[in-house]
């Protein structure tokens, strides 16, 4: 039996993903009390994507694209790159502080309101987008493009402030292995998609 891969580097058009519907999801539980307090426990430290694409599908070429795709990709068995287009970049993102020592960091993004941060790690960002600077000053560096992880020519002073500018997709699969093509190409059903860690 042939081997398949869990996850392809190949991204869905552009066209197709650029009118999906949907965006970030958290698992919390909350239980209610006779007085009416809650108390709700988060589940998820990070939140987890999902999108439609049946919204996107508004010609017979879009549509023809999603069949190959879907069946390139064993329905829910195999994972590729999506663009959220209202969340793809960053710009002079911290990644992190110097310790003097260390040249190799994982890409991420903090989405930061008054003094909660959620810290969303990249390991999808697109190739040739990533820019890295330390201090504000450019920094020569290579990036891993299929895990996000930048290493740099060497290792800043102490305390230096790492920063990068970058695009980056996001590593999902789609939710179902069934693709009800009539019904999609009317609207009338979701073709999901899902956010997995890779």
């Amino acid at each position: 039996m042939k081997l398949i891969p869990n996850f392809s580097e190949e991204r869905l058009p552009d066209d197709i993903a650029l009118a999906a519907s949907g965006g970030a999801e958290y698992s919390t539980n909350i239980l209610t009390t006779i007085c009416g307090h809650e108390q709700r426990n988060i589940n998820w430290n990070s939140a987890r994507a999902r999108y439609d694409l049946a919204p996107a599908l508004k010609n017979t070429e879009q549509l023809e694209t999603l069949i190959s795709f879907f069946r390139a990709h064993k329905g829910r068995g195999i994972g590729f790159r999506f663009r959220d287009w209202a969340d793809y970049r960053a710009d002079h993102e911290l990644i992190a502080l110097s310790d003097g020592m260390t040249s190799s960091y994982q890409l991420c993004k903090s989405y930061i309101c008054g003094s909660c941060v959620d810290k969303r790690i990249i390991t999808k960002p697109r190739p040739n987008s990533v820019e890295v600077f330390v201090d504000k000053q450019p920094i020569a560096f290579t990036c891993d493009y299929t895990s996000g992880m930048i290493t740099l020519a060497h290792s800043p002073e102490k305390g230096g402030k790492i920063t990068a500018s970058f695009e980056y997709d996001i590593p999902v699969r789609f939710n179902t292995d069934f693709l009800d093509l009539e019904l999609a190409h009317q609207g009338r059903i979701s073709i999901p998609i899902i956010e997995i860690k890779v």
